[in-house]
């Protein structure tokens, strides 16, 4: 062992080195108290270096502690070094020094890239449970620090990074920090990944300084369930990124909030925080990328973009959030509530939640208050211009299990708490499915909300109102104040009149009783008086139409009342049953009848014989997709009994009308012929000559509704 002060503290130094391709294996060194301690790899000399099967800040038994100042320093340019080598005899125990367990440091035009750290325990004992935390960070990369590799996505190649006092994992810059990538760790558990370790700040935290620094195109996972980090337990977010200048990061197929197995071990705010604080500039952070991880459990919302400037510039975010599980379990089948709103927005513009396909769908639904909330409170500030397409808000992944959020499934709420708007605005949603939350689907609050709109959503079994413009008697009512759309009445052809604002874009839905939007049906446009008209198919006969309008500037209404559109009855014109009487066996007798629609048009699908024994569907007009309003059908049908006896049958001619399917009962009887067949011929009276005249004489039944008898003459 390497002890800086003979087991007393020191200000002795531990390993330095400078040059390449040296093993440094199966040390334990502690009590080094000078700049870095530990081991340090300086200059652009200390390339290729392997550091392995190290006890670094602990003692002899790896269980604890002997503090260094940092357990490893990469510095100045050392470059292409491995900690680490993904075995468990490789495996090196960094833990309990007074800084950071491994630092990485780039001294502006000098960049200490492409190290790589696999398979190491930060901040744990040997035994992956004892929590020996550094005082600094698990790992911070700062500066000019590149192309960084923290795990590799192999098996044993994660680190445990853990129980730190600071943050898990930390890039710090104020040079150039890129292209970095974070996969297949703990951090925040045991080595099981199974028990909370948590870090006490951030598991991962990026810090882009004021100036002219980036930290872009760094990643946290890789879409893999190898590249899966588990980012969990700590005491701030899973993972924050911070700086006007961080931009381009991805965070990709992480579990946060969670353990290994999927169960519940939530960050102590956020899971995802992306936050930018300019000095005057544009941007915060932004283009930043969130896809394909669950983020859940965790004591705050599930991801927050939040910016602050001091400028009045707007705040270009852009970052995408796409995929992912927002207060669900990993198959987002079952609630694991975040404990605030699933998604949270405030001064930011242009991002994107959802892309409208299968594949960009976000689940944000369980979540303990609302699925999304866009928020302004601070004058000169704005949230704009975002995108929220193709999510599930308050079902599961199905698109058809409840899984609400316990408040609104979307909410904007302005509330300026100084001079001047604090402006929502220019912000859509489109193509999601809002259902089962339980407020309402949709609110909009303040003056400053307006020009928003919502479009197509499928917008259901919300606990209020489908979509709510409330008049806040402090901050005034949004959206201009716009009413829905009104629905008149409904005439013939199935045609659907209403009024409006002049020029406004009507949304029909097909709904229930209640006043939201299920099934979006088609658009219309109110003309310049406002008003406006719309031939409604067969199918939404019988349901309930819902309205909603979009006027000139953007702005969207709450949806009208629900207006039946009644069904169509057919009445039957002969009297039903259709009777036949008696048929003699093997004859036939054809009937016919009408039925005339009455209101709204009946759509036909189908026409049969429940049974089809002895009666036939003949001629008449053939069955028509649509009747409307006094058009009639005619139906034929034959009875041919097969045998002496009662026969009975029923027509089912199914459609959409009140009487759905329609029936039309028969009856009938066969009969066997009773009429004799041979008769006796009695001569007149007197000699028999050859032209003998008979007399046919016979008794019994003649024929039967015109059916034919045969006789045969006997002399």
């Amino acid at each position: 062992m390497i002890d800086g002060g003979g087991g007393l503290r020191s200000s002795n130094g531990g390993l330095v080195i400078t040059s390449s391709d040296n093993v440094i294996r199966g040390l334990a060194i502690g009590n080094c108290t000078d700049t870095y301690g530990g081991i340090t790899l300086d200059g652009v000399g200390a390339i290729n270096n392997l550091i392995v099967g190290n006890y670094l800040g602990t003692d002899l038994t790896g269980l604890a502690a002997a503090p260094n100042v940092y357990g490893i320093a990469v510095t100045n340019g050392a470059a292409r070094n491995k900690i680490g080598d993904g075995t468990a005899f490789g495996r090196n125990i960094i833990s309990g020094n007074e800084g950071d367990g491994i630092y990485i440091y780039g001294y502006f035009s000098v960049s200490s890239d492409s190290n790589i750290i696999v398979g190491n325990y930060i901040g744990l004992g040997k035994d992956g449970q004892t929590e020996l935390g550094n005082t600094g960070n698990g790992i911070r990369l700062y500066d000019n620090a590149s192309y960084t590799l923290i795990g590799d996505g192999t098996a044993g190649g994660g680190n445990v990074i853990s129980a730190n006092h600071n943050n898990g994992v930390m890039l710090e810059d104020y040079t150039h920090l890129a292209y970095n990538s974070i996969l297949g760790n703990y951090v925040g558990t045991d080595a099981a990944g199974t028990s909370e370790k948590g870090n006490s700040y951030h598991g991962v935290f990026f810090y882009a300084g004021g100036g002219g620094e980036s930290i872009e195109f760094n990643s946290i996972g890789d879409g893999t369930v190898g590249g899966r980090n588990i980012i969990s337990g700590n005491g701030g977010s899973g993972v924050y990124i911070d700086g006007e200048n961080a931009h381009d990061n991805m965070v990709n197929g992480n579990y946060i909030g969670l353990n290994v197995s999927g169960s519940t071990m939530g960050n102590g705010t956020d899971g995802v925080t992306l936050y930018g604080y300019g000095y005057g500039y544009m941007y915060g952070t932004s283009r930043d990328t969130i896809i394909n991880n669950v983020i859940s459990g965790n004591t705050g919302r599930g991801i927050g973009i939040t910016n602050y400037s001091m400028s009045s510039s707007p705040v270009y975010s852009e970052h995408v959030i796409l995929g992912n599980y927002i207060g669900t379990n990993i198959t987002g089948m079952s609630p694991i509530p975040n404990g605030e709103e699933g998604i949270y927005l405030k001064w930011t513009s242009f991002n994107k939640i959802g892309d409208g396909t299968p594949q960009g769908r976000n689940v944000i639904s369980g979540n303990t208050k609302a699925g999304i909330f866009l928020e302004e409170t601070d004058p000169g500030e704005d949230v704009s211009d975002n995108m929220i397409a193709g999510n599930y808000i308050g079902v599961a992944s199905d698109g058809k299990t409840p899984l609400g959020n316990s408040l609104e499934g979307v909410f904007m709420n302005s509330t300026p708490s100084g001079q001047g708007p604090a402006s929502i605005f220019s912000d859509t949603l489109l193509n999601n499915i809002i259902a089962n939350n339980g407020s309402d689907g949709v609110k909009m609050s303040g003056a400053d909300v307006h020009d928003i709109i919502v479009h197509a959503n499928s917008i259901y079994n919300n606990g209020a109102l489908g979509i709510t413009l409330f008049n806040d008697p402090i901050y005034g009512s949004p959206q201009y104040g716009l009413q829905p759309p009104v629905v008149d009445s409904l005439g013939i052809g199935n045609i659907v009149y209403g009024k409006a604002v002049p020029n406004a874009l009507i949304q029909l839905y097909k709904n229930g009783q209640d006043v939201e939007g299920q099934h979006f049906y088609d658009t219309t446009r109110a003309n310049g008086s406002g008003n406006w008209s719309k031939a409604m198919g067969n199918d939404l006969i019988g349901s309930f139409l819902i309205t909603a309008l979009q006027d000139s500037a953007s702005n969207t209404s709450a949806f009208s009342l629900p207006f039946q559109l009644p069904r169509g009855v057919i009445v039957w014109g002969t009297p039903n049953p259709m009777v036949f009487g008696e048929v003699i066996v093997g004859d036939t007798l054809k009937l016919s009848s009408y039925g005339v629609v009455s209101g709204n048009g009946v759509l036909f699908s189908s026409s049969g014989l429940d049974f089809g024994t002895s009666f036939h569907l003949v001629g008449g007009s053939p069955l028509p997709d649509t009747l409307f309003n006094g058009d009639s059908i005619k139906i034929s049908i034959q009875f041919i009994p097969t045998a002496a006896g009662a026969f009975s049958d029923t027509i089912r001619l199914v459609n959409n009308s009140v009487l759905d399917p329609f029936k039309v009962v028969l009856s009938g009887t066969g009969k066997t012929n009773t009429a004799p067949n041979t008769f006796n011929v009695k001569p007149m009276a007197g000699a028999l000559t050859n032209d003998l005249t008979p007399t046919l004489t016979w008794e019994g039944r003649g024929d039967v509704d015109g059916d034919s008898v045969k006789y045969t003459l006997v002399v």
